[in-house]
């Protein structure tokens, strides 16, 4: 388990983490999300031990952080946000002396070199490969091991298809087998796809933390629900409002509602007994990225991003 506990770090006069408070449980992926500058790679460089915190503590288990520990060492597998290897040496070369390194069996790199698709480029020299294949190569290398945690920076930068979903994999199977993962993205979907927790920074602090689909469920829940009435008419505006609609907007043959959820099905109930003839009908919901964008700018309403991602469509 990862435990990281009013974590600050500066840089001169620049604040990097301000009191960063984050938990990965072994078997958890942990997605840490927030514009440049949030404080993302100092913490993962902290839980990576590369880098010393000037006050607050990280542990993995009940053990501080110390890469003067070659136990610890062992235990994490670190993928910087940027990756240099010699240009000179060639994708084999590059997995064959971490693995020996690591104490890990040719075997396994000619696993890897298959999953990730280096069969036929497994000779190439580092300085030919395309940036997708080098990040392929770094995300190799880094799930060499078998380590208790993985602490990845930006992942899935310059990956294909083909490289997300070998990540993917990787990343689900590390888990799955118990293993810590942590890691920080500015693509959203992936957090969508992968991450259990989401942990949202901002100027080095830890806006909040909440597991994925509360975080959704919590920033958008609608007071909006979206109807198309083929017989549309001011009539049925009036109707919804003396149902207990705050707000009716109609534009063509939709019609947008906006009422508590309680309301919901008794305003549909007064539109059928008029005589409107509704066809569909749905609630908006915003996008992951509108409610990010909007945890991050203090707006935890979640109407206005509903307004363009209608969701849950009923109808015939």
């Amino acid at each position: 388990m990862i435990t990281v506990r009013r974590l600050q770090k500066r840089f001169g006069p620049v604040k990097a983490l301000d009191g960063l408070d984050v938990d990965c449980n072994p078997g958890e992926i942990v997605a840490l999300v927030g514009p440049n500058g949030s404080g993302k790679s100092t913490a993962l460089r902290i839980l990576a031990g590369i880098m010393r915190p000037d006050r607050g503590e990280a542990r993995i288990g009940t053990d501080t952080i110390d890469m003067s520990s070659v136990r610890l060492r062992n235990r994490i597998s670190y993928l910087p946000q940027r990756i240099e290897f010699p240009d000179q040496v060639t994708a084999k070369e590059v997995l064959t002396f971490f693995a020996k390194i690591r104490q890990i069996s040719a075997e396994r790199v000619s696993e890897l070199i298959s999953r990730f698709g280096f069969r036929g480029f497994e000779k190439k020299k580092v300085g030919e490969l395309s940036g997708g294949m080098l990040q392929r190569l770094a995300i190799a290398v880094v799930f060499l091991p078998c380590a208790d945690v993985y602490v990845l920076d930006e992942p899935t930068n310059n990956l294909d298809s083909e490289g997300l979903a070998r990540f993917r994999e990787e990343t689900i199977g590390a888990a799955s087998r118990g293993a810590s993962v942590i890691m920080s993205t500015h693509i959203l979907r992936e957090v969508e796809h992968l991450a259990h927790r989401i942990v949202v920074m901002a100027n080095g602090k830890n806006l909040f933390t909440k597991r994925i689909e509360q975080f959704s469920k919590d920033l958008s829940h609608s007071r909006k629900m979206w109807l198309t009435v083929e017989n549309l008419s001011e009539a049925h505006r009036a109707v919804a409002l003396r149902s207990g609609a705050e707000n009716v907007v109609l534009n063509c043959k939709s019609m947008t509602v906006e009422c508590t959820e309680t309301l919901r099905i008794p305003i549909l109930n007064a539109l059928f007994q008029a005589g409107a003839a509704i066809r569909e009908f749905g609630l908006y919901e915003p996008s992951l990225q509108q409610i990010y964008d909007q945890a991050l700018s203090g707006e935890c309403s979640p109407d206005r991003a509903a307004e363009t991602n209608p969701a849950l469509r009923i109808g015939n």
